[in-house]
């Protein structure tokens, strides 16, 4: 076994144990650039014409994936359906065609990335995954056996990939489980923000609060998609949990969509969901159960009244709802919360919420 195989099983086998772990890809993926004397490479999906992961990550790099430089074109996507193999970008007709594309002469040309070899790796929900390869035009073109040699690491890209998939849906699953067992409509959303998958209060949802649109949860109320998206992409984009009170389709407000990330490395590739969209009704009444208020007790030092009133929070009534249910007065409502999210080390009433559900 050569010196360059060698390389690429070890950085392949890392690769493996990353996604098994659960633990950072961007270090094996650098080594895997390495070993093929790569500038950089990365994997595509050709359904949104838009890379996904750069190694080794660099200012060029990361402009692209911010957008700054200009998105991937149908031109630059080589492979044929069904082709095996690597395709190059060597071929003149090729570069005649690349001349008058945007991302070949404002982003490959300048950063002198303009010998790429691309080979498919796996099919993700009918999206084609590939490996791309990107080096310096000034290099001597990879020949046949070198390819060859580079094949060997697809299929420890396709493991990777299904080990890590099986993992977040494991992850989701977990994020869901507290909402499902209330009773709540629960989606899982893939990083492009589609619907890959529901519960039975879910499609029961899809006729009140919220709608089904080309694959997208749309609002009932179209003065609320707005807010809608914004709790998806934070989810999704930002990692950030968000809760948002949305119209029930007949004129209240009263349900609280909450969107939480799926935690995982390189989530728009290694993801089978990156994030969990639960319904939460604030009109169904609460059992405080001794077994909640008793763990947010011993678990954060809460007091009895503390413990309510962040579990009445937890489920999206306001300080006003709570106040009626307590019976106690809103200056007092507010005391308690403010007590109860510094006990339990929370900034928000999304968190407050996400934390509670996992207790409930």
């Amino acid at each position: 076994m050569s010196r360059r195989s060698q390389a690429l099983h070890s950085a392949s086998r890392a690769l493996l144990t990353a996604c098994a772990t659960q633990t950072s890809v961007a270090p094996a993926m650098r080594a895997i650039s390495d070993a093929m004397g790569a500038s950089l490479i990365y994997l595509c999906r050709f359904a949104n014409q838009r890379p996904y992961i750069f190694a080794p990550p660099d200012e060029r790099a990361s402009a692209f994936l911010a957008n700054k430089a200009p998105p991937m074109s149908q031109l630059h996507v080589l492979l044929e359906p069904g082709k095996s193999g690597f395709s190059h970008t060597l071929h003149a007709d090729w570069l005649r065609q690349a001349r008058r594309d945007p991302f070949y002469n404002e982003f490959m040309r300048p950063n002198d990335m303009t010998q790429r070899y691309a080979t498919p790796v796996l099919n993700i929900s009918n999206a084609p995954l590939a490996l791309n390869i990107i080096r310096d035009p000034r290099l001597r073109p990879y020949d046949d056996a070198e390819l060859a040699e580079f094949a060997t690491v697809i299929p420890h890209l396709q493991a990777a990939v299904l080990v890590a998939q099986e993992f977040t849906r494991l992850r989701a699953q977990a994020q869901a489980a507290p909402y499902e067992r209330r009773g709540e409509a629960v989606f899982r959303l893939d990083y492009d923000g589609r619907v890959i998958g529901m519960n039975a209060e879910a499609e029961q949802a899809l006729s009140g609060p919220v709608r089904l649109v080309n694959g997208r949860l749309t609002s009932a109320s179209p003065l609320d998609q707005k807010r809608v998206d914004q709790a998806i992409s934070r989810a999704i984009r930002h990692l950030r949990p968000t809760m948002e009170r949305i119209d029930d389709g007949q004129g209240a407000a009263r349900y609280l969509l909450v969107a939480m990330p799926v935690d995982g490395d390189a989530r728009d590739i290694f993801c089978s969901a990156s994030a969990v969209v639960a319904l939460v009704d604030t009109a169904r009444r609460l059992d405080l159960s001794d077994a909640l208020l008793c763990g947010l007790r011993s678990a954060f030092g809460a007091t009895q009244r503390e413990a309510e009133v962040a579990a009445l929070i937890a489920t999206g009534l306001n300080v006003e709802g709570v106040a009626a249910r307590l019976q106690i007065g809103l200056g007092t409502v507010r005391t308690h919360l403010k007590t109860a999210m510094h006990k339990m080390n929370v900034r928000s009433q999304t968190e407050l919420a996400a934390l509670i559900a996992r207790l409930s």
